[in-house]
């Protein structure tokens, strides 16, 4: 959850779910512990990988695209308005830049 959050700034980690799992074999250590008389018996100290894949839940997408298509088309109106201002008082200023003389 943590990777996923970190991943991701705009993911709700409260409405993740789980998709897949699975577990691969790891690499694998080898031992040695002490046996009476002097001996010694190898054994193998097994690991695994383990992958858990998670999706956000279908209601939170819809949620959070809606939102957004909310944002768009509320920033639309803002930027038609702005525009319409500098046309009114003028139009575009020249940027500030080196005279040819």
């Amino acid at each position: 959850m943590a990777n996923a959050e970190q991943q991701e700034a705009r993911l709700d980690v409260d409405e993740l779910v789980v998709r897949r799992i699975f577990v691969d074999k790891g690499p694998q250590e080898k031992r040695v512990r002490p046996a009476p008389m002097g001996r010694a018996f190898r054994y193998q100290r097994r690991t695994s990988h383990i992958v858990v894949g998670v999706v956000e839940h279908h209601h939170a997408v819809q949620q959070r695209v809606a939102a957004a298509a909310a944002e768009a088309e509320s920033q639309k109106g803002v930027k038609g308005a702005v525009r319409k201002a500098r046309q009114a008082f003028g139009g575009k200023k020249k940027p500030a830049g080196k005279s040819k003389k």
